[in-house]
């Protein structure tokens, strides 16, 4: 079940599934499914299409392992007609820890290859793994030093990498959906003006901001407008939105 925190704000989503509300929000409001036509759906990496390691992250390709029913969704957002496009702070590669060839060889060998274990192979490619690597708050411009596919981005909370794949796929703000489990993740949301957020809880991040939410009633500090639905999983989010 999908429980949706949503702020009096119109969230244009129809559908009959049940909700919890935990904010002010009016009396009927259509939610869940995405109105007719094609949506974007930005998925964060770490917590929700693969298992969270903690601090500094999955740097080894021994580490990563896919969240069970994570490539499942993604086949289904693709096969329902939407686009997808994963966008994932990555400031190991500032600190030195992982290179950038690194982090694009495990992302093409193991992340986009176990995405089609849930459907159909190559639904997604590298060009569509947005990576902010910290370099831009060290005072690298967009492109220098230049990654091997994308310029250099601010690490979300700043909404560059959003913003970067909605102007790649063509989709306007009110029709993307970020999915991630971090505070970090609903601030680039709100920041990126786009339709909703979803808060996975897979992870220790995704408890500790949802905590964070009840706390605040449901809403996100500096984006009261914002509708935010919280998910144990990706997989529940996507069966609740497609």
């Amino acid at each position: 079940m999908l429980t949706l925190f949503v702020p009096a704000a119109r969230f244009g989503f129809d559908g009959g599934q049940q909700l919890i509300w935990l904010s002010k929000a009016p009396k009927s409001l259509p939610v869940c499914r995405p109105s007719p036509g094609p949506w974007l759906f930005l998925l964060d990496r770490d917590g929700v299409l693969n298992e969270d390691v903690g601090a500094p992250g999955v740097i080894r390709r021994q580490q990563f392992q896919m969240i069970k029913g994570a490539a499942a969704a993604v086949d289904k957002i693709v096969g329902s007609g939407h686009a997808c496009k994963i966008v994932t702070n990555q400031s190991c590669i500032q600190k030195g820890l992982a290179t950038r060839e690194m982090i694009d060889k495990m992302h093409e060998e193991d992340l986009l290859s176990l995405l089609g274990d849930g459907g159909p192979r190559g639904c997604l490619g590298l060009a569509d793994v947005y990576v902010a690597d910290g370099r831009a708050e060290q005072g690298a411009g967009p492109g220098s030093p230049p990654d091997s596919l994308q310029g250099s981005y601010r690490l979300k909370p700043a909404p560059d990498l959003l913003a970067a794949a909605m102007r790649a796929s063509g989709t306007p703000a009110e029709r993307t959906i970020m999915v991630g489990d971090n505070l970090t993740d609903l601030e680039a949301a709100g920041a990126a003006g786009v339709a909703a957020a979803v808060l996975v809880t897979s992870s220790a991040h995704g408890r500790r901001a949802e905590k964070f939410l009840l706390a605040q009633g449901g809403v996100l500090s500096g984006f009261p407008d914002l509708p935010i639905g919280v998910s144990p999983s990706l997989c529940g989010a996507v069966s609740a939105l497609c």
